[in-house]
C-alpha cells in the first residue's frame, strides 16, 4: 500500500477554481405603478379638454352700457377721422360698380353718407347673438331715408362695429360685398353692366337694365339699382311687378317694401302705389320696431 501524505488530496480536488463572474447590478428605474399611469394619463387628458373648451370659448357678450356707449359715439363722430376708430369690417377687394344701387365699403363709409345732410337717429336696439345691435333711423325733412343696424363684437379689450346692415342697400354690407365681388368675377357680368353704367338717360337706361339677365338684376347686390332704374313716372305697373319679382328673388331684402313708402309720398304715385303701402310698412316696422314713426307715415299715405 502506497503511502500518502495524510493532508494531501488528489490533484483534481486541490486544484483552484475559477474566480466567480461579479454580475454589475444597475441602479433600478422608477417603479410606476397602474395607479401613477391612470393620473398621469387622466393628467394629459384633462389637460388637452382643458385646451378645446378654452378654444370653443367665446369673448364675453357685449353689454347694454357697451351698446348705449357706442350709440353716443357715434352720434358725435362727423367725419371719418372719428368713425373709422368705432369699426372693424374685414371688406372684400373693391369693385366698381358705382351709381348701381352698390354697398359702400364699409360701415364707416355707410353711416357717414347718411349723417350728412340727414337726420341720422338712434332709435334703439335689436338683440343678436353677441348682445344688443343699434337701430338707426336716417331721414331727410321730406321723407324716410334708410334704415341701420349696427352689429357690435367685442375684440380683445373694445367693443366696436363689425357689421352694418341697411334697408335701403338691402342687406348687411358683408354679403353684399362678397356677392359683388363674386359677380365682377364672372366673364359676361362687366360686359353687361357696362351698358348699364354707360346710360345717360332714363330710357337708355332702362333699356340697358332689360338687357341684364333676370339672374343679375334679382341679385341681393343689383336689385335695389334695378328697382331705382324704373320709374314710376314711366310705367307705375312694371314697377310694382318688380317689386313683387324682386320680394321672391330676395326674401330677405326691405328694399323693395321701402321704396313702396318713398315712391308713394310723391302725391302724384299715392293712389297707384297705396295698396302695397300696408304691408310694406308692417314688414319694416318687425325688423325696426319704429311703430310710432311708421305709424305716423301709414296715416299719412292712406289719406
Amino acid at each position: 500500500m502506497t503511502p500518502t501524505a495524510p493532508d494531501s488530496q488528489p490533484l483534481a480536488a486541490a486544484s483552484i477554481a475559477p474566480p466567480r463572474r461579479q454580475r454589475r447590478h444597475q441602479q433600478p428605474g422608477p417603479q410606476w405603478s397602474t395607479r401613477t399611469w391612470g393620473i398621469l394619463l387622466g393628467t394629459l387628458a384633462g389637460s388637452a379638454s382643458l385646451a378645446v373648451w378654452l378654444s370653443q370659448q367665446t369673448l364675453p357678450r357685449v353689454t347694454h352700457a357697451e351698446a348705449m356707449a357706442m350709440a353716443l359715439n357715434i352720434e358725435g363722430a362727423n367725419d371719418m377721422a372719428a368713425l373709422q376708430p368705432l369699426v372693424r369690417f374685414e371688406a372684400p377687394p373693391a369693385v366698381a360698380l358705382q351709381d348701381l344701387g352698390i354697398a359702400p365699403a364699409g360701415p364707416a363709409a355707410a353711416i357717414l353718407q347718411w349723417k350728412q345732410g340727414k337726420q341720422y337717429t338712434f332709435i334703439g336696439t335689436r338683440t343678436g347673438a353677441e348682445g344688443p345691435r343699434l337701430l338707426f333711423r336716417c331721414r331727410t325733412e321730406g321723407s324716410l331715408v334708410d334704415y341701420h343696424e349696427l352689429r357690435l363684437e367685442r375684440f380683445d379689450d373694445k367693443v366696436l362695429i363689425s357689421d352694418l346692415w341697411s334697408m335701403a342697400m338691402g342687406g348687411w354690407l358683408s354679403t353684399l360685398l362678397a356677392e359683388r365681388a363674386r359677380l365682377a368675377a364672372m366673364a359676361d357680368f362687366a360686359p353687361v353692366m357696362a351698358s348699364v353704367q354707360a346710360a345717360k338717360d332714363g330710357a337708355s337706361q332702362d333699356a340697358a337694365w332689360r338687357a341684364v339677365p333676370k339672374a343679375y338684376r334679382h341679385s341681393a347686390t343689383l336689385h335695389v339699382g334695378y328697382l331705382q332704374s324704373l320709374r314710376p313716372e314711366v310705367d307705375l305697373a312694371r314697377l310694382r311687378a318688380a317689386i313683387d319679382e324682386a320680394r321672391t328673388a330676395v326674401p330677405d331684402s326691405l328694399a323693395p317694401d321701402l321704396l313702396v313708402v318713398t315712391t308713394a309720398t310723391t302725391p302724384a304715385f299715392r293712389a297707384g302705389m297705396r295698396p302695397d303701402v300696408p304691408a310694406a310698412i308692417a314688414r319694416m316696422n318687425a325688423r325696426v320696431a319704429d311703430d310710432d314713426f311708421l305709424n305716423q307715415i301709414l296715416t299719412q299715405l292712406m289719406q
